[in-house]
């Protein structure tokens, strides 16, 4: 296990559904915040510790020039968790693609926001 370099304090974080945290996160090491939906994650991360100037945020946010790409599709971070989705489900990688076997009939690889939520 790596050792943090230091840490960034965080103290009386209060924004929607935070009210009075504390929390001191590491440097020099990869954080990972998780936690049920609604508990404050992103109010804490974006609200509390991106807006300072030596704290960079990597989300899900599209890649510049196309709205499907982001970090994760644009390292190929995805590929072994697709490859593991299929195995774990006895079918074929392209299915978790947007853009390949996996799309919805008839929107050809495009989709917006309006179609809701994409079920495999």
């Amino acid at each position: 296990m790596r050792a943090g370099t230091g840490v960034i304090e965080v103290r009386g974080a209060r924004s929607h559904n935070l009210r009075d945290v504390d929390v001191d996160i590491p440097t020099g090491v990869l954080v990972v915040v998780t936690g049920v939906a609604g508990s404050g994650k992103s109010s804490l991360i974006h609200g509390s510790v991106t807006p300072r100037e030596d704290v960079i945020a990597v989300d899900q946010s599209p890649i510049r020039g196309s709205r499907r790409s982001s970090p994760a599709t644009y390292t190929s971070l995805l590929d072994p968790i697709r490859k593991a989705f299929a195995k774990a489900n006895g079918v074929k990688p392209a299915l978790f693609r947007l853009e390949l076997r996996g799309r919805v009939p008839g929107v050809q690889g495009r989709r917006s926001d309006r179609d809701g939520p994409r079920t495999v």
